[in-house]
């Protein structure tokens, strides 16, 4: 007796649901660390931004303190004088959430002026705001 052996054309196995959802969570968590990092990564660079933002203000208040012996009473001050004007654009005068700079010219530690971003929260006096004197 001869046994015979059936062959089947175009038998294909198939995916079972556990595989596919194993691979479903696999794409999910990776797609998270992506958008995680880059999220972080926009945020380090709005604070690098204001940062800049708040040194050419500083330098523009040096400016001031130099030519009129005291800071000036604004930041707005900066942008008066047409062609002359000490800062020449106020877009310079927010940070880059958008919010004003936070500037008083009254001494305070040792130093002639305050200047501070509330910082990725937009809220002023928490732990992220930004103050120009510190360098982070």
């Amino acid at each position: 007796m001869k046994v015979r052996r059936v062959v089947r054309a175009g038998v294909r196995r198939a995916f079972s649901l556990l595989e596919v959802m194993l691979v479903l969570t696999i794409i999910a968590i990776m797609t998270a660390a992506v958008a995680y990092n880059l999220i972080g990564a926009s945020e380090k660079a709005k604070i690098k931004q204001t940062r800049a933002s708040m040194a050419v203000i500083q330098q523009g208040i040096k400016s001031y303190q130099l030519e009129k012996s005291s800071p000036p009473p604004t930041l707005e001050t900066l942008l008066e004088g047409g062609k002359m004007a000490i800062l020449d654009d106020s877009k310079k005068l927010v940070d880059a959430w958008g919010e004003k700079f936070i500037y008083s010219p009254s001494p305070a530690g040792g130093r002639d002026y305050q200047l501070y971003s509330k910082g990725p929260d937009k809220t002023f006096q928490t732990a992220d705001d930004l103050d120009v004197w510190k360098a982070e």
